[in-house]
């Protein structure tokens, strides 16, 4: 398969990039070969909560909701195609906030992850490259949602419920290292295609 081609097929999202900078063999099976890869219970609860959180008002009605949701991000990095979906925004304020589950443990969300979490450069990034929003004036949070498996290895989230809210911000400097970040994966990427031809 030819790595530009292909690449051009499916713009870069932030699932895409982190895949590829977490296991390369994986990300080519699942973003270059079109193979579909297993997801994990985790991934399958995060998202359920999500799109019940977008179309239940009454699903944990504590937790903030935006004007809209699921928001379709388009834009490109130099030649790079981009893409990605804020789950919750509101233009008005220049706001998006993410939601994110997870269980209680050392890799539990935390403001030091949340204020380097990459999801987030790349949407800051992709607002500033299409509508010329400088991060400085974004508002943005991260919600998290603390998980547990219970004893019969079923996800849910923790009784009695509550989430923590991170606001972070960012640079325009930041944003624009970030894309060096880019840069460097794709370059990469179109290497590792090119060592998988037999």
């Amino acid at each position: 398969m030819n790595f530009k081609k292909r690449f051009l097929e499916r713009p870069l999202s932030w699932r895409q990039l982190s895949s590829f900078e977490w296991d390369k063999n994986q990300w080519h099976v699942r973003y270059i070969l079109n193979e579909p890869t297993l997801t994990t219970p985790e991934m399958e609860f995060g998202k359920l909560v999500g799109e019940k959180l977008a179309n239940d008002e009454t699903f944990l009605p504590s937790v903030p909701r935006l004007k809209k949701f699921e928001v379709k991000l388009e834009a490109r990095f130099g030649k790079i195609p981009l893409i990605g979906f804020l789950d919750t925004a509101d233009s008005v304020q220049n706001r998006f906030d993410e939601y994110k589950t997870g269980k209680k443990g050392k890799n539990e969300w935390s403001q030091k992850k949340v204020d380097n979490h990459g999801q987030i450069d790349m949407y800051l990034l992709m607002l500033y490259l299409t509508h010329k929003v400088r991060p400085e004036d974004m508002n943005v949070a991260l919600h998290w949602l603390p998980t547990v498996k219970n004893e019969e290895g079923i996800i849910a989230l923790i009784e009695p419920f509550y989430f923590k809210t991170f606001e972070t911000k960012r640079t325009l400097n930041q944003i624009l290292q970030f894309g060096v970040r880019i840069n460097r994966a794709v370059a990469e990427m179109e290497k590792f295609c090119e060592s998988m031809k037999w």
